[in-house]
């Protein structure tokens, strides 16, 4: 499979994406949304927050934001210099929806932290198909490399 890397949120971060998925315009300025057009695999959706401090952040700082995702109920990797949260429930609002959720956060400089929130909505049936766990590994592949970029950008 080919993949783009596709920038978002004036280029502060960019993520890998399926050469052949679209992106989605739902009118919603703070978020981007993916999906493969030739199935209804489901929704892949990115939110990028930003948070600032006065003092100076440490891994520790990150390593514990990112870990207290969903409660601390939850997976916790890190991938190079970047924390991920990994967790999934049924969707709050949609019965035939499972949700996929990963928090994955990166210190860009000593008093700044990125944090993009991803999820990707799947419904239920398509959840237990044979091949599902291959397409969601490479769906948790393309959040794995993700990759925050080190400067602001006006």
């Amino acid at each position: 499979m080919e993949f783009d890397r596709v920038s978002l949120f004036g280029d502060k971060i960019s993520i890998r994406i399926p050469h052949d998925w679209i992106e989605i315009d739902l009118d919603d300025k703070e978020t981007y949304t993916f999906s493969d057009p030739n199935s209804s695999l489901g929704w892949l959706r990115i939110n990028l927050f930003t948070k600032k401090t006065k003092e100076l952040f440490c891994e520790a700082d990150l390593r514990e934001l990112i870990s207290n995702a969903h409660d601390g109920e939850c997976g916790v990797y890190k991938v190079g210099e970047m924390y991920v949260a990994a967790w999934q429930e049924d969707a709050k609002h949609e019965d035939n929806l499972r949700m996929f959720y990963w928090e994955a956060g990166e210190i860009i400089d000593p008093q700044t932290m990125r944090i993009a929130a991803i999820s990707f909505a799947v419904e239920q049936e398509r959840f237990k198909e044979e091949g599902f766990n291959d397409k969601f590994e490479m769906i948790q592949d393309c959040v794995f490399a993700t990759s925050f970029t080190s400067t602001e950008t006006a």
